[in-house]
């Protein structure tokens, strides 16, 4: 079962004559190892270690292999295989259950050491490193994609063709493969037959400074089937304009594109396990005082099948009651880090947050100011950008948080 969660960081109230409503919408999925089984992609990585390897082709092919798996992203279904003239399960290390384990720091770890500790032996049948891939993933229901990625010299001497071939057979249309080659080209030949019929690309080991970069197109290339799962859409009232939707945390992406509409869908990229927060602008028509309604209701959606949706308000106050919303500021505290909520939620504070009655500016906009200068979050979503005071450590600020919707999804 997966369970995904949002929940909306905003202040909802605006000053008469009012009309942008900020948020920063959190989504965050949970997911336990059956459940990430069921549902998110599959990796099996398979290094070639038959004695033709020994050497210094087994060294870069493990080199490779432990950057492939530091790439791999969390929540991935995950199996590392050593292939001779048999396919051995490396990791996990089970005897029994599904054959594969869920990709996390702890896996990633346990993963590297375990193909640290392969030692090159024996000769080549890749058809076995085929059918043990396959078997593996029918260990688990992980449907499409799959995915296997092999370091290879290329050579297959311990079995027939026949053998080959009805490996082959088995697994066309099963998973997808990609080869990582340190052969000769007269030994690559059988291996771009296996990889035509299987899907995938073969492809000679790139030197080290580039082997970061051509993993993570393969491994990107792969995982397009996952962001093409989910996606957001954003809703606004008849009359109001979506200005933008940015993603904020854990990286910084403007997916705004083309915001006409009132129902706007926006693709989001490899969502496996994370927590990831979007600031969202919406301008309303402006209304009367004591006036509520909905701004905009963002969902997590995959196919017409609704995972999660959180609601952002908006109502219409006199100023004295937007000075006087819940805010207090704490002293600055070095040693903890400002997360992107913190610091969007400060930001948003002061959109919403009209001059005093006194016309000294309100206390959201002092902490706006007093902002570290190390941080460039005012930059991406305040317009226009507030400078920081040099002197100053960033204040933490309070702003009113409403829940979203939890939905229980049934895979």
């Amino acid at each position: 079962m997966a369970e995904f969660f949002s929940e909306v960081f905003q202040n909802e109230y605006l000053p008469e004559g009012g009309t942008d409503v900020n948020a920063v919408v959190a989504i965050k999925r949970s997911q336990t190892t059956a459940d990430a089984l069921s549902w998110a992609a599959g990796e099996i990585i398979v290094v070639d270690s038959s004695a033709s390897m020994n050497g210094k082709n087994y060294a870069a092919a493990k080199h490779a292999a432990a950057a492939a798996i530091d790439q791999i992203p969390d929540g991935v279904a995950f199996a590392l295989v050593k292939g001779t003239h048999r396919a051995y399960l490396a990791y996990p290390k089970v005897s029994h259950g599904p054959g594969m384990t869920v990709m996390s720091s702890t896996a990633r770890e346990e993963a590297k050491q375990a193909l640290a500790d392969l030692r090159p032996d024996g000769g080549t049948a890749i058809g076995t490193w085929l059918k043990l891939s396959k078997a593996l993933f029918e260990s688990t229901s992980i449907d499409n994609p799959r995915h296997v990625l092999i370091f290879t010299d290329g050579g297959n001497h311990n079995e027939t063709p026949a053998q080959l071939n009805q490996a082959l057979s088995s697994c066309t249309g099963f998973f997808t493969t990609d080869w990582l080659t340190l052969g000769k080209p007269n030994d690559l030949k059988e291996t771009g037959v296996i990889c035509a019929a299987l899907g995938g690309k073969v492809t000679e080991l790139p030197p080290p400074e580039q082997l970061g970069a051509l993993l993570a197109l393969i491994l990107r290339q792969h995982s397009h089937a996952i962001a093409a799962q989910t996606h957001l859409q954003v809703w606004t009232p008849l009359g109001a304009q979506l200005l933008y939707l940015r993603q904020v945390s854990p990286d910084l992406k403007d997916l705004s594109g083309n915001t006409d509409g009132q129902n706007v869908t926006f693709e989001v990229p490899d969502w496996v396990v994370e927590e990831r927060e979007y600031h969202l602008g919406v301008r309303l028509p402006p209304q009367a005082l004591g006036r509520e309604q909905m701004a905009a209701r963002v969902s997590l959606r995959r196919g017409s099948e609704v995972l999660t949706q959180s609601r952002v308000l908006a109502k219409w106050v006199p100023a004295t009651a937007v000075t006087d919303f819940d805010v207090f500021v704490q002293p600055p505290r070095h040693s903890e880090p400002v997360s992107a909520v913190e610091r969007a939620t400060t930001i948003l504070r002061a959109h919403a947050q009209p001059p005093s009655q006194s016309g000294q500016t309100g206390l959201a906009e002092d902490a706006i100011r007093s902002q570290s200068p190390s941080s460039n979050f005012t930059d991406l979503i305040c317009d226009p950008p507030v400078e920081p005071a040099n002197d100053l450590a960033t204040t933490q600020i309070r702003v009113k948080r409403t829940g979203g919707e939890k939905v229980d999804i049934h895979d």
